[in-house]
């Protein structure tokens, strides 16, 4: 038997055999565990005890502006939302501590849950000391060779700012590294990523908004300062609340009044460069309209007891460092105090977080546009004793899956 199985492989052997067209060689292939992710959109939330997950952003559907959202996350002994941000998965992370320190991170590292799990608790994937917690976080631009034309500016509770080059950033060891000293009953609000030209807008809680340029802030070369003063704060009980950074387009007051007049729905055509009749016929004494309409941002400012509006930069003036702004919203017994105020895009959206896990995902273009002093709409729905917490922008397409 055996001898006919060799006789009949033989035969097999001569009449089909082909040489080997692979080659089989002891050698590593140099796939990095990055190259392996796949790029993807992700919501990353952290929690006031220390709790960190990533959530993909297809999860979350749009809603009409005054909904209910729908449930984030399950709360445990009053924990809630610090931080809420929307970044891809091979974006690096920056995580500044109450203590002043910086870690870094890359978004695939964190881990990823349902919108209704707590995570993971942010000390077992940082060495973060005992008495320490993490303040801000900040995502760094992916591309590492054009980091030489931006800097990071720091923004504190009490009104000082501090401004670095970028590069000081690039190297952090897995320990971490020293980003700012703070004083006493301080702590980091915002921490951004800007260009030279760029403008630094301050919001604080009682209402008021102070914009200056960044130039007004020298480059620190030290990362053991808390910088200068930046905002000056009413009363002691007003704190600075939120950072964000503009471009330097700013008008004069005429021509700012005369071109606040068009109406609103003709400056965003006129952004678009689709009417060049309305162009010819809004011009403005010599003033280039559709240029100043490409040019112009709005200011989303939320307060927590869920209410909102969109303002025009323009009408936020440029004051010096150190003084007192100009006023940004109302925030009388309906609004409460500010949460946040930040540039926004007709075409963005926005995720508002509640101190009970509620979450809401709404478009930024469902929100009137007012002037700074007017109270806003209702953004959601609050029960009683929910406050909004945290804000995140969107800078998405329009999704068509607006829920009932």
């Amino acid at each position: 038997l055996m001898s006919l199985i060799k006789e009949e492989l033989l035969t097999v052997k001569s009449e089909i055999a082909t040489p080997r067209k692979t080659v089989i060689k002891n050698e590593g292939i140099n796939v990095s565990d990055e190259d392996l992710i796949q790029k993807e959109d992700m919501v990353v939330t952290l929690t006031k005890t220390g709790f960190i997950k990533r959530v993909p952003l297809n999860v979350y559907r749009a809603q009409k502006r005054g909904g209910k959202g729908r449930s984030a996350m399950t709360m445990y002994e009053e924990d809630i939302i610090t931080e809420l941000l929307v970044t891809n998965t091979h974006a690096p992370l920056l995580f500044f501590s109450s203590l002043g320190k910086v870690y870094k991170l890359k978004v695939y590292k964190l881990p990823i849950a349902s919108p209704q799990s707590k995570g993971r608790a942010l000390v077992n994937l940082l060495p973060i000391e005992q008495n320490d917690s993490i303040a801000s976080i900040m995502p760094m631009p992916e591309n590492i060779d054009e980091l030489d034309k931006f800097n990071i500016v720091f923004s504190t509770y009490k009104g000082n700012a501090r401004r670095n080059s970028l590069n000081d950033f690039t190297n952090i060891q897995a320990n971490g590294k020293i980003a700012i000293k703070l004083s006493e009953g301080d702590k980091l609000v915002g921490v951004s990523v800007c260009e030279n030209d760029s403008h630094i807008l301050l919001a604080t809680s009682k209402g008021k908004a102070v914009r200056f340029p960044i130039e007004a802030l020298r480059v620190f070369k030290s990362r053991s300062s808390d910088g200068v003063k930046a905002a000056k704060l009413s009363g002691g009980k007003d704190t600075v609340v939120s950072m964000s950074i503009l471009n330097s387009g700013e008008l004069d007051i005429l021509k700012r009044d005369e071109y606040l007049k068009i109406p609103f729905k003709t400056r965003l055509k006129l952004a678009l460069e689709l009417s060049e009749k309305s162009q010819k016929q809004l011009d403005i004494g010599g003033m280039d309209v559709n240029k100043v309409a490409q040019d112009e941002q709005f200011i989303l400012t939320i307060t927590e007891n869920g209410y909102g509006k969109r303002t025009s930069a323009y009408e936020y003036r440029v004051t010096n460092r150190n003084s007192q702004g100009v006023l940004n919203i109302d925030t009388g017994s309906r609004n409460g105090l500010v949460i946040s105020s930040f540039p926004v895009k007709e075409d963005d959206q926005i995720m508002l977080m509640t101190n009970l896990g509620t979450i809401i995902r709404t478009e930024v273009n469902k929100i009137r546009v007012t002037s700074r002093n007017a109270k806003g709409v209702k953004i959601i729905d609050l029960n009683k004793n929910e406050k909004v917490v945290s804000i995140s922008k969107i800078s998405v397409e329009d999704e068509g899956e607006d829920e009932d």
